[in-house]
């Protein structure tokens, strides 16, 4: 008897406890094939803010939105979301009163029309004063839906509207994305989002490490979803990731008595490589070393992802970090240091090749390179860039030994854009440059203007200290930037394929702090001068 009365009363006390549930968890995977490590960051951003405004958009109020994710699938958590919509009352303006009713009062089809639209009858409308007259008014109040009818409903379009730097198509389907979608799991609480994308249907359904635990696994709630994945070898949060990698590579260095070089935009890439850090540390011979240590760097660094090690004093040691996925340790790290002695061979060769001429005898090569189409070679612009140099030195009433150094810095800067170096590791032009000079007997003032040039390279990047590398890096920017818009390249939306937003923030950030330039205006009106002598088609100052 009580167990039928318990039985009873849980059935009406089951429903009743759902609906009086009005906060849940919702879970967002997208699974999909690897995606560049540098499509990840930027893409977790916008999941998150595009999440966070549809979710507003719809009258769904939430506590926060989380994105968490690897190079094979992108995770959005959003934090207490209510169940139910926000109930709204909106009051729609129709036409003015005078085009409601004609001369005998009757309602016109004006005022019919719009109360048939709303769903009301014509004697329901109601008029109130605006500053524009009087109008009709509606006043409708919408309850709202459920939450799990409306993420059903958008979450489609959302995930179609992600942008990305280049996207593709997968077999059959119209639809763009950065990498294929495998799967999508969608959760609210315990209850899937039901919907679909192009044949592909959202589920419950998530896939661990792609080697290491590759079967599909259900996830009953969105709390147990990180457990689930860390025991299926993945994890999830990626600056735990980094955290495992710096806290690795420091061990592995430190067992050496050597310390890794962690850079920012090294550490972010190895991030998203992965899905979760195995580290190992490997080695090469040491006679490498007679090699300029910016050269085995940037070969670790740009086209191995390695970590480069140095001694206390920091110098290079014959050793580097590597972060990896899966594998056998010792068949990785015998793979690592194959591959990287490859890579030296071909830096050496490229090296010893360059050095048997001195750094001014590639200076005429660059005749055979282009600037831009209709600004001409890159010899053209280091004419232009020594006469800029000549008008900024008489300027500044800089001395002989000043003026002669800044001449010949801007001579020389482009000169290793022809070398076999920087053709085969673009990321050193300037440096290799700066090596180079200091081969050949150039004066220490030119070596170190050839590579601080290009400084700031990058945000954050701090500009050039030496006075030549500070000229010489405005006069190369505000050539550049006079050249393309000149002839009408500017920068549209998110869209500057020339970096010229760039270029003029380098520009202002060195003059902000050289009150003795010439102004903006007269740098500019002397780069414009330059083009029109070499009858380069710009328009027209104005």
């Amino acid at each position: 008897m009580y167990s039928v009365f318990w039985s009873e009363l849980a059935g009406i006390i089951s429903p009743v406890s759902t609906v009086l549930k009005e906060r849940a968890t919702f879970l967002l995977e997208m699974g999909c094939e690897e995606m560049p490590a540098g499509f990840m960051r930027g893409t977790l951003q916008q999941l998150a803010e595009k999440l966070s405004q549809m979710l507003t958009e719809h009258r769904l109020s939430f506590a926060q939105v989380r994105t968490l994710g690897t190079p094979r699938r992108l995770i959005a958590f959003v934090d207490d979301l209510a169940t139910h919509q926000s109930p709204e009352e909106r009051t729609i303006r129709g036409p003015a009163r005078r085009a409601c009713f004609d001369e005998q009062g009757n309602p016109t089809q004006a005022l019919i029309g719009f109360a048939r639209s709303r769903g009301v009858e014509p004697e329901q409308v109601q008029f109130m004063q605006t500053p524009q007259g009087e109008y009709a008014f509606v006043t409708e109040y919408d309850a709202g839906r459920p939450a799990l009818e409306v993420l059903a409903e958008t979450l489609p379009n959302l995930i179609l509207s992600m942008s990305f730097p280049k996207t593709l198509r997968w077999g059959a389907r119209k639809m763009r994305f950065g990498r294929p979608i495998r799967w999508i799991l969608a959760l609210l609480d315990t209850e899937v989002v039901p919907f679909e994308i192009e044949g592909i249907a959202s589920g419950r359904t998530s896939r661990g490490h792609r080697f290491l635990a590759p079967e599909p696994f259900e996830v009953p709630a969105p709390e147990a979803f990180l457990d689930a994945l860390r025991r299926a070898h993945v994890i999830a949060d990626p600056e735990e990731r980094k955290a495992m990698i710096v806290d690795g590579a420091i061990r592995l260095a430190h067992a050496v008595g050597l310390k890794p070089v962690i850079e920012d935009d090294l550490l972010e890439e190895n991030v998203f490589l992965v899905e979760k850090p195995h580290l190992l540390r490997g080695s090469f011979p040491e006679s490498y070393l007679r090699l300029p240590a910016p050269v085995l760097m940037s070969a670790m660094k740009k086209h191995e992802k390695f970590f480069p090690l140095v001694d206390s004093q920091g110098n290079l040691a014959p050793g580097f970090i590597s972060v990896y996925n899966n594998g056998d340790p010792d068949k990785v790290r015998e793979g690592n240091e194959w591959v990287l002695i490859a890579r030296f061979n071909d830096a050496s060769f490229f090296f010893e090749e360059d050095l048997k001429r001195p750094l001014t005898e590639f200076v005429p090569m660059l005749g055979r390179m282009l600037f831009q189409q209709k600004l001409g070679t890159l010899l053209d612009k280091t004419h232009r860039l020594e006469r800029l140099s000549e008008k900024l030195a008489r300027a500044l009433d800089w001395d002989r030994d000043q003026t002669e150094c800044l001449l010949r810095a801007a001579h020389l800067c482009k000169a290793d854009l022809a070398t076999q170096m920087v053709m085969e590791f673009p990321d050193l032009q300037g440096v290799i440059g700066r090596e180079y000079a200091l081969r050949a007997n150039e004066p220490l003032c030119v070596a170190e203007a050839i590579a601080q040039h290009y400084e700031p390279r990058h945000a954050g990047d701090p500009p050039p200290n030496h006075p030549i590398g500070r000229a010489l890096a405005v006069l190369d920017r505000i050539d550049t930037l006079v050249g393309y818009v000149g002839l009408g390249y500017l920068p549209k939306g998110s869209s500057d394929p020339f970096g010229l937003r760039r270029a003029a923030a380098a520009v202002v950030e060195i003059l902000a702090d050289e009150p003795d330039y010439p102004t903006l205006a007269e740098l500019v009106q002397h780069a414009h001068d330059q083009y029109r002598e070499q009858r380069a088609p710009l328009k027209p100052l104005v």
